[in-house]
């Protein structure tokens, strides 16, 4: 990954920590299931 930020675009770092006993993992998984990547992407939508 490069550090240079195109023109139009903002990096940023999110971190983060949940309770995982109510998710399917981190990633998004097919199949609806929910998990922690499908939900923060939902949240920034």
């Amino acid at each position: 990954m490069s550090d240079e930020v195109q023109p139009g675009h903002v990096r940023i770092r999110l971190d983060l920590s949940y309770d995982g006993s109510e998710f399917s993992g981190w990633a998004k998984q097919a199949g609806g299931r929910r998990t922690v990547q499908g939900e923060v992407e939902d949240a920034l939508r």
